[in-house]
């Protein structure tokens, strides 16, 4: 398992250091200062490998004991961004500022949505066939977690965690009736959500005219235009490191939701598949831990954790090549953010955490025999 640990960790550094270049390429054209949003980047990076170290070092079954706590915290400031709405930005009250750098606890939002699930099937074990502990109690933590981040509003964070939640009531053995009957009634009501939002709804619309092959000049689909016209100006190989066009403001948000498209105008085809295949590697790493972690918590855990990460990588990728409907939410580890490079980089400690303890339940006797002789 070792050895799937380090895979893990190469998997990570490249996509670091694919994302601290594209960054700085896709930011610098920004502002007055060409380093201001890399100097950020840094700042949030360090503070998420720290972090990140910390959920790798600490015994992951520490937050079985804690999980009820971290619900709790987690609704509460969630409720608090909800009520006293702290700073709005494009729209939405999803951030707590402490200076000029800023929080998402959304992001964190979605990890103790995980630890808690992950917990509570752990605790009520072959209870989990039952109507109440199986599908009712969890599917209303859940519902209240995606319900706070839907009045922010953040439909983004709010899909995550629900398919997340959705992944690991399926995996714990959540009755198939119950499961569908929450999963349709959920997936009903965003979907109502989004048609009548007055600001997201025409964004629907320009998506499914160019789905269809339709010219639209709805103001919508300029941003989904201006991607597509990067991957092309890309082809297989890239115009070149620092030579995008779209970034110089015809792509917005080329540095953060968008920076996918300058990583396919800049590098071309070879780097966005190597992106692709990172990902990939992360998924099989991560479905490797959790097949042989130690117990169902980490287990159940660790499948939350890497559904997190890829099913926001493969959102990401999905808009910004048209697939899906322009919708904010950040690339993993590549795009500009705090809160999603600092949660993110704690999704992989914890991962890393639960891997090295496989088997080491089985070593401890053979080590205290041999002490003994």
């Amino acid at each position: 398992m070792r050895r799937t640990v380090t895979a893990l960790l190469c998997a990570l550094v490249l996509l670091l250091a694919f994302g601290v270049v594209l960054l700085y390429s896709a930011s610098c054209v920004q502002g007055r200062n060409p380093n201001f949003y890399l100097e950020r980047q840094a700042i949030w990076l360090v503070a998420g490998l720290a972090l990140g170290c910390l959920a790798a070092y600490v015994d992951y079954r520490v937050w079985r004991n804690t999980a009820g706590l971290t619900v709790v915290a987690v609704l509460i400031l969630l409720g608090l961004l909800a009520v006293f709405a702290f700073d709005k930005t494009n729209g939405s009250y999803r951030w707590v500022r402490f200076g000029q750098l800023g929080l998402q606890p959304s992001e964190f939002a979605k990890l103790g949505a995980i630890v808690f699930l992950a917990a509570w099937f752990d605790r009520i074990g072959p209870r989990v066939h039952s109507f109440w502990r199986g599908a009712a109690v969890p599917g209303l933590v859940l519902a209240v977690v995606v319900g706070l981040l839907l009045l922010e509003p953040d439909f983004g964070a709010a899909l995550v965690t629900g398919v997340v939640g959705i992944a690991i009531l399926l995996a714990a053995g959540t009755r198939w009736p119950y499961l569908i009957a929450g999963g349709f009634g959920g997936l009903a009501a965003f979907t109502a959500l989004l048609w009548f939002d007055p600001v997201r709804r025409p964004r629907l619309y320009a998506f499914f005219d160019m789905l269809m092959g339709r010219e639209t000049v709805a103001e919508e689909a300029h941003q989904l235009t201006q991607s597509i016209q990067a991957f092309m100006a890309g082809g297989p190989w890239g115009v070149g490191l620092n030579k995008s066009i779209q970034k110089y403001h015809y792509l917005p948000e080329a540095h953060t939701d968008f920076i996918f498209a300058i990583a396919g105008e800049e590098f071309g085809l070879v780097a966005t598949l190597g992106v692709v295949l990172l990902f990939t590697a992360i998924l099989v790493l991560g479905v490797m831990i959790a097949l042989r972690a130690e117990d169902r918590f980490g287990r159940l855990m660790a499948l939350g954790l890497t559904v997190l990460l890829i099913f926001a990588e493969g959102f990401n990728i999905g808009v910004v090549t048209g697939r899906l409907p322009t919708k904010g939410l950040a690339l993993p580890f590549i795009s500009y953010g705090g809160s999603s490079m600092i949660a993110s980089l704690m999704a992989v400690g914890l991962l890393i955490n639960i891997g090295l303890r496989v088997g080491s339940e089985e070593r401890r006797p053979m080590r205290n025999a041999l002490q003994r002789i």
